[in-house]
């Protein structure tokens, strides 16, 4: 793999983990709507087999949460991975635009402007640096 894109992997890492978190989200609603009290007044009224459905509709929730939670975990510690490696490089000016391109995801007329390049040399920059990022970590 190649360091654009290895480093593309983060913008990936953070469309996942807003899915993920999407995904968490309607799974509390469900919980939530399981047990609201109208539900339990019908379990009250379903008697024994409708409270053991619900108590195992809630569990398997909980299971899908936990199974959730892991993953978005997974991908925030690889994240990190990904940006510490970025702050490993020994020029600033490189972690700078790796940062902004690829943690940032902005575009090169952007970044010119913060850094207070012209585009042209931001787009050089950013070929040294995802040399130098290579040659620290992709060998």
């Amino acid at each position: 793999m190649d360091a654009r894109t290895y480093l593309e992997r983060i913008s990936e890492i953070d469309r996942k983990i807003t899915r993920l978190q999407s995904r968490l989200d309607d799974i509390n609603a469900q919980k939530t709507a399981i047990k609201s009290p109208a539900n339990m007044q019908q379990t009250a009224a379903g008697g024994q087999d409708r409270e053991e459905r619900l108590l195992s509709m809630i569990e398997k929730a909980a299971r899908i949460e936990r199974a959730l939670v892991g993953e978005i975990d997974y991908l925030i510690d690889l994240k990190e991975k990904i940006s510490r490696e970025i702050d490993g490089l020994p020029d600033k000016r490189h972690k700078d635009v790796l940062y902004y391109r690829y943690v940032r995801c902005m575009r090169w007329e952007d970044i010119a402007k913060v850094m207070n390049y012209n585009v042209r040399w931001v787009k050089t920059l950013g070929d040294e640096a995802l040399d130098s990022f290579r040659e620290m970590y992709l060998k």
